[in-house]
């Protein structure tokens, strides 16, 4: 399906990124004596990691009724699961009656379902690129649980975390550092 390399992920919300930057600066928790070659290699970092536009992602895709490995992905190497990964374009979906457009962002989805009146348990990872409201709902034949990500492969886990927290992280790391 084409692309390789690493995929960057325009998160949901850059303002929040250039509020603590800003917040940052104005409380001159950044010394005056930083160098400017890493304020620059900083701030490229950060344009590089959540400005970039794409049109792919890479995901699992999978259903744990089809591959046992789908369950627990995470218990595996990435060479034994290299056959679950898929890698997600815009132009996949453009057979699709509500298609995605440029401005919409693929991303990573982990279903849950635990079917009612059963033992069974079934574990759906795949790419999506419409939005889920609600992210637990319920019938009389099952129970789903929806998670979504935006980075490559992060539908592994059995819980998604959000990739802005481990920005965060890493900037406050880095000016405590500094």
């Amino acid at each position: 399906m084409g692309h390789s390399g690493a995929i960057h992920r325009k998160p949901a919300n850059n303002r929040l990124v250039f509020m603590i930057i800003s917040r940052i600066k104005m409380k001159k928790v950044l010394p005056l004596s930083s160098s400017p070659l890493s304020i620059i290699i900083m701030l490229l970092m950060i344009i590089c990691t959540n400005l970039c536009p794409v049109t792919s992602i890479k995901c699992f895709n999978c259903k744990s009724n089809l591959d046992e490995k789908c369950l627990e992905i995470e218990k595996y190497n990435l060479n034994e699961t290299a056959h679950l990964q898929q890698e997600c374009n815009l132009e996949d979906y453009a057979s699709f009656e509500f298609r995605p457009t440029r401005e919409e962002e693929l991303f990573c989805q982990v279903v849950r379902l635990q079917i009612m009146h059963s033992k069974h348990y079934r574990v759906i990872r795949k790419c999506a690129f419409l939005r889920t409201k609600r992210k637990m709902l319920d019938n009389f034949y099952h129970i789903r649980e929806i998670e979504e990500c935006f980075t490559d492969l992060c539908n592994s886990s059995n819980r998604v975390t959000m990739n802005w927290i481990i920005l965060l992280l890493s900037f406050m790391i880095y000016v405590k550092i500094h």
